[in-house]
């Protein structure tokens, strides 16, 4: 009996203690977790005549705030309801000014106190440009142009904000003390550019998104990558395009996208060849405003979307004889070949009613591609065919091939190569009666009043000094070339249609904190 109680308190005492070397185990510090690193930011390429933006995005291929896409992590966060309605960037045509940025913030840690969402660059550019008039009669001029810039980008999990804004100042060294003959149009001999470039994305619930957009810039030089600004200079004039969306998924494999866009073009009282061209001119102001629809279906997987789409535009001119209606009726495709590839393509024709009576039909067509590949190359395309709004005085509507390709690839860790080419063809049809340039006859003539070719090339080099100073080497090729039934020099020059060629040259230091 004493040994079966014996046995039995000592197992009770080892149970006891066993116990207690558990509980102090258990009160031992478990080491602390480490924050995950945010991934090393890359700097994006300049556009010339500013200084190098810091884009908060992971060491992947990032390209410049105005470039179509993101890419970010393995691939491109290409988002679900975007189109291809919307031009590319205009780095090329504007020192200083980006076009309206689609870009998409990238899923960026917050956790780390070592990310700062605001970036501030100063640069300037010493340069060489042959026609800084962009006259047929070329003058050349050495040119400085000094800028500042500004970037905020802050990614979330429901909001995501991104801000990029800028001004740059271009002095004409053969400007000075000339009486009319100066840098621009006219009496204008230096070009001040400034640009507000905004995106804010909501994600309300898993099925509904909100998107909007501001973009607004005053500026100086043509931008012959989309259809705002005449095709030489005629003086400063202020663009805005804002637009709101919404994104909402009905079922997990159709969702609608409803988007309204406004778009003003003001050209003011510019003036660069007298009372003509400012009658011209000024007659060109207008205000678009275009009401979106798509429905999109994901056929055999997602990204794999073919679309419905429907678009109504209404535009009004300062020349109220160029008013017009348009109806939009397109179908296309969606299709993501890999994280890094997606191809957009549309197809269809618009109706236009013009308010002078008449009408016109024409064909329309999209197409654009998107690929992030090696060395943290980039490539954008974007082609277009169909009817946009007039921008020359006394045409009531063109119809217009347009396409542009982006590029830039990493030869370097430091080195970065840059390739923009745009070029379009205009065949202006249907003169408002009694107009500069028109044919006197009803608007909705399908008479011809001449056609117009533009171009654009820039080739862009940079070299990264160190994390914050960067050195980069540009050259640029634009010219117009115009054919005027009336075939009067006199007729192009009041249309503000000059026929010319133009290369700039700059080098340019850019400091960024």
């Amino acid at each position: 009996m004493l040994g079966k109680h014996s046995l039995a308190s000592a197992i009770v005492a080892a149970a006891f203690l066993s116990f207690q070397a558990g509980g102090v185990r258990g009160q031992e510090e478990e080491p602390p977790v480490e924050a995950t690193p945010i991934p090393g930011t890359v700097e994006a390429t300049p556009i010339p005549g500013t200084a190098v933006e810091a884009t908060p995005t992971p060491a992947e291929a990032t390209p410049t705030p105005a470039t179509a896409v993101e890419a970010a992590g393995s691939g491109i966060p290409i988002e679900a309801g975007t189109t291809p309605g919307s031009p590319i960037s205009t780095t090329a045509t504007q020192a200083g000014v980006p076009g309206p940025a689609s870009a998409r913030a990238s899923g960026i840690s917050l956790r780390s106190t070592a990310y700062v969402p605001l970036t501030i660059s100063l640069s300037v550019h010493e340069g060489f440009d042959d026609n800084f008039r962009t006259m047929q009669a070329a003058r050349s001029s050495w040119y400085t142009s000094p800028a500042v810039s500004l970037l905020y980008s802050l990614p979330g999990t429901a909001t995501q904000v991104k801000v990029h804004s800028g001004v740059s100042f271009t002095y004409y060294y053969a400007g000075q003390g000339s009486g009319g003959g100066g840098g621009g149009g006219g009496g204008q001999r230096n070009d001040i550019n400034a640009y507000v470039d905004s995106t804010i994305i909501h994600e309300v619930s898993p099925r509904l998104k909100l998107e909007a957009d501001i973009y607004a810039a005053y500026r100086a030089e043509p931008d012959l990558s989309s259809n705002v600004g005449l095709q030489n200079r005629q003086g400063n004039f202020f663009n805005t395009r804002d637009s709101l969306g919404a994104t909402y998924h009905w079922s997990p494999r159709f969702f609608t996208v409803t988007t309204d866009k406004i778009q003003i073009v003001d050209y003011g009282n510019n003036s660069g060849q007298g009372g003509a061209s400012l009658q011209a001119v000024a007659s060109q102001n207008r205000i678009e405003n275009t009401i979106d629809q798509e429905f999109k279906y994901d056929l055999l997987h997602k990204g794999n979307t073919v679309v419905l789409e429907y678009r109504f535009e209404t535009t009004d001119y300062q020349d109220s004889s160029r008013n017009s209606l348009t109806n939009f009726a397109l179908v296309g495709l969606d299709q993501e070949f890999s994280p890094r590839l997606k191809a957009d393509i549309r197809a269809g024709a618009t109706i236009r009613s013009f308010a002078s009576d008449g009408s016109r039909v024409t064909p329309q067509f999209e197409g654009s591609l998107i690929y992030a590949g090696a060395h943290n190359s980039l490539l954008s395309w974007r082609t277009t065919y169909g009817t946009e709004n007039a921008s020359v005085a006394g045409i009531s509507s063109q119809t217009t091939f347009r396409t542009g390709l982006e590029f830039k690839y990493g030869l370097t860790a430091r080195i970065t190569a840059t390739l923009d080419a745009y070029y379009h063809h205009d065949d202006n049809q249907g003169g408002t009666p009694g107009s500069l340039g028109g044919t006197g006859g009803p608007t909705g003539a399908t008479g011809s009043n001449g056609s117009r070719d533009s171009y654009d090339v820039f080739l862009d080099g940079q070299y990264k000094i160190s994390s914050r100073w960067a050195f980069d080497l540009n050259i640029e090729y634009s010219g117009s070339t115009n054919s005027n039934t009336a075939g009067s020099s006199a007729s192009n020059l009041s249309n503000g249609a000059i026929d010319y060629t133009r290369i700039r040259s700059s080098v340019g230091l850019t400091y960024k904190f």
